[in-house]
């Protein structure tokens, strides 16, 4: 049996395409991060005029204080 020395490594042999799973998959988590992004701006949207409602709108006036308040008194 004879061998063959080389000093050159030798070139690792190409690996055959497995079919479009990769592709599919990349696809499918790129709609998915779209999807959750609009969703976020959309949340975000809804809470800041959620805000903006409660800040633009007047306070309700305080209940009257039922307990009489004596000054002076210890």
């Amino acid at each position: 049996m004879a061998q063959e020395w080389s000093l050159t490594p030798q070139q690792p042999a190409a690996v055959a395409p497995k079919g479009k799973g990769a592709i599919v998959t990349g696809v499918v988590l790129l709609l998915a991060g779209i999807v959750a992004v609009v969703v976020g701006i959309v949340g975000v949207a809804g809470s800041a005029a959620d805000l903006v409602r409660e800040f633009g709108s007047p306070l309700p006036t305080p209940l009257d204080v039922q307990r009489p308040l004596t000054g002076g008194t210890t």
